[in-house]
């Protein structure tokens, strides 16, 4: 979280994020970031996100939502949400969360423009963390429909291997990006 600059992130989106592992953790870690949405499609994965979050006294929980609403002194507040949902139908959400933090644990379609607009709309100096190569999808994406345009992120993270539900031991392969001004 060091690499993408969570110290100083006031606003975090975690897409694919299963069990509400990584956001919780985040959640716990860093009391400046004061939003903190996660957005899973899997009604298998969602179902253990939320039956965890049902220990947590505070929690709110219904069929498809989860969150956690904290004031943890007057005029601070901290959220942390969980959707049970395609993110793609979320994207008024997003706009309002305007993440400084973007995770990708998902795969991604080449050539999904609702996806190609979600990305061009993140602000500059977002960072996305993704299991994808960003650029080669995007110039895949850009073969088939070159009004898409540049690419608007630049790498900073060289592909470190984090440990994530699906490869808990070995750990997955991660690169780094930084939306450009």
């Amino acid at each position: 979280m060091d690499l993408l600059g969570a110290k100083h992130a006031t606003s975090l989106l975690d897409v694919g994020s299963g069990r509400g592992t990584l956001a919780f953790f985040a959640f716990l870690c860093f009391p400046n970031i004061t939003h903190i949405m996660g957005v899973e499609i899997s009604d298998a994965r969602f179902s253990l996100c939320a039956k965890a979050m049902k220990r947590i006294p505070c929690a709110q929980v219904t069929k498809n939502h989860v969150s956690i609403n904290l004031t943890p002194e007057p005029g601070k507040h901290r959220r942390l949400s969980y959707y049970k949902q395609n993110i793609m139908k979320m994207l008024d959400h997003v706009r309002k969360l305007s993440p400084d933090i973007v995770i990708f644990d998902v795969e991604i379609n080449f050539g999904d423009r609702t996806l190609i607009g979600f990305l061009k709309a993140l602000k500059p100096g977002c960072c996305v963390l993704s299991y994808e190569d960003l650029s080669a999808w995007w110039a895949k994406s850009q073969s088939v429909d070159e009004s898409i345009g540049g690419f608007p992120f630049t790498q900073f993270g060289l592909g470190n291997t984090y440990q994530t539900s699906w490869a808990p031991n070995a750990g997955y392969k991660f690169m780094a990006w930084r939306k450009k001004s």
